[in-house]
């Protein structure tokens, strides 16, 4: 079965119910849609959660990176590190605001940079370091945070999957000078499209109120004195991020059930991404992670059953066809990153799934890989 029609288990969900419905009509009774109050409850709840003094909310995760580069002033003089193996939105946004990203390799158990892998990737035009959380968890990024900031360079933390994570009792959106977050709808916590941006930075936060409002002078309505964009999150968007919050232990602790029942099973234990097994590390139940040589032939297994999958990500930064057209820096070798993208692969977690569906998965998992030759 080639064709995604007849999926019967989606990887992602959202946990839509009659209380966000209800929040957001409030919103249209008030008849207030555009950014307002409700932005501003959200961007304190978050702020919050993330152990931050402040959030600025705004329309994407991706918005949230492009807004925060151009306030740390990166620009086509500039160099930003970034991994090898990420989501696009990360190296896009260094393009996009004409800066080179400049990749560096991951460790291969965990799929994030390190110091050891990030160290020879600095210059003297290096302006920033951005570290991507992966697959539902955060990382303690204490060591490479005490890196940039003797490098002088700031850290950020791209934790767009991470939100509600922890790592060593600390919440995601804590490390780095500042951290994005967002809630698109795959993520626990949504608000269907949107990002934010956290941080303790009070002079970053009034920067990025600005940049995210098209650089309009406050308090002086059509009258700019800097290059923004509308990156603007709407009270609707935000109506529904205040009921999904409201909600949100309902919501982790079944997630985080159904990754039990995942490490229930000796094989997906075996094979599952190490932080899984690390006391150290809470997940907010995104995705459950597994890494297997045959991951493949895993996938289309669950794919003929009507399961969906995903593989985060399949392609290196340096694989990507547009990066023919713009200019990429490689310090190294990206070898660990090569094994990493070829073989992980992230099972269905939500809300909508069930103990009998997770044993269904299991099975076919464990059905593939034993009548796979060599594995």
């Amino acid at each position: 079965m080639k064709s995604r029609d007849k999926i019967i288990i989606h990887w992602a969900q959202p946990c839509i119910e009659k209380n966000d419905f209800q929040s957001v009509k409030h919103c249209f009774d008030s008849k207030w849609l555009a950014q307002g109050e409700k932005v501003k409850e959200f961007e304190s709840r978050v702020a919050a959660l993330a152990n931050r003094r402040y959030c600025v909310a705004v329309n994407s995760g991706s918005s949230a990176l492009i807004a925060l580069l151009i306030a740390l002033g990166i620009s086509d003089t500039s160099e930003v590190i970034v991994p090898v193996m990420s989501f696009f939105a990360v190296p896009a946004a260094v393009t996009r605001v004409g800066a080179v990203p400049v990749l560096a390799d991951i460790d291969n158990a965990a799929g994030m940079i390190t110091v050891e892998t990030v160290s020879p990737c600095f210059s003297e035009k290096t302006k920033a370091v951005i570290a991507i959380d992966y697959s539902g968890f955060t990382n303690d990024w204490q060591d490479l945070d005490r890196l940039c900031k003797d490098s002088g360079v700031p850290l950020i933390i791209d934790a767009a999957s991470s939100f509600l994570a922890a790592a060593n009792g600390k919440p995601a959106g804590s490390y780095g000078h500042a951290a994005i977050f967002s809630f698109h709808a795959a993520k626990p916590i949504t608000t269907g499209e949107g990002g934010a941006i956290v941080t303790d930075d009070e002079e970053l936060t009034m920067l990025l109120k600005k940049i995210r409002n098209h650089g309009e002078v406050d308090d002086c309505k059509y009258y700019y004195d800097y290059l923004g964009s509308n990156f603007r999150m709407t009270d609707i968007a935000a109506s529904i991020g205040i009921s999904q919050i409201n909600k949100k232990d309902t919501i982790l602790d079944h997630r985080r059930r159904i990754i039990d029942y995942y490490l229930e099973n000796p094989l997906l234990r075996e094979i599952a991404h190490p932080a899984y097994k690390s006391a150290g590390f809470i997940s907010n139940g995104l995705t459950f992670t597994i890494l297997h040589p045959a991951r493949d032939k895993i996938r289309e297994a669950l794919l003929e059953a009507g399961i969906d999958t995903r593989i985060m990500w399949p392609y290196c930064v340096d694989q990507q066809p547009v990066y023919r057209q713009y200019p990429v820096k490689i310090t190294g070798e990206l070898n660990n990153a090569r094994q990493f993208s070829q073989s992980s692969l992230s099972l269905p977690v939500h809300t909508g799934i069930d103990r009998q569906q997770v044993d269904q998965i299991c099975e076919i998992v464990q059905k593939t890989i034993s009548t796979t030759p060599g594995r």
